[in-house]
């Protein structure tokens, strides 16, 4: 039975490897633009392809949803006016202070409890993120234009 389902397991892993179709992170980050003055940047992502269930994962930066379903090995940006950020999904929440042209990296981590998978925030800093986001895709952006964030 054991090694019936450890084949399905490592399938099913790269089916959902393949969700995000944007860019990878080497090059979203080599051609991004900075955000604009008054504004900082926070990646949030998705390094882990174990799966989440049926229902999703709602993100919500400062009470307003940005994605419903970040894929496994994924990242979003959201660029934010300086000041308090909030992340929230429905397990936890990160709050943490943005400086203007600062870039900040939250990741939501997944580990298997008894029957259920857990999930968590943390804020992380800019090395460890950097050699996690490596290989990971863009599913979504908020940058520019009217902030939906107030």
């Amino acid at each position: 039975m054991v090694r019936l389902l450890v084949p399905f397991a490592f399938i099913l892993l790269l089916v959902q490897s393949g969700c995000a179709t944007g860019p990878v992170y080497q090059e979203y980050a080599a051609s991004a633009v900075p955000p604009t003055s008054g504004r900082g940047r926070v990646y949030i992502y998705r390094p882990s392809a174990l799966p989440l269930g049926d229902t999703g994962i709602p993100v919500h930066v400062n009470d307003v949803l940005v994605e419903h379903w970040p894929p496994p090995r994924s990242f979003l940006v959201v660029d934010l006016p300086a000041g308090e950020v909030r992340v929230r999904i429905y397990s936890g929440e990160e709050v943490f202070s943005l400086w203007s042209g600062e870039t900040r990296y939250v990741r939501i981590s997944a580990s298997m409890g008894y029957g259920a998978t857990n999930l968590h925030l943390e804020l992380v800093d800019a090395g460890l993120a950097g050699s996690e986001l490596e290989g990971l895709r863009l599913v979504g952006e908020v940058t520019g234009g009217p902030d939906p964030f107030r």
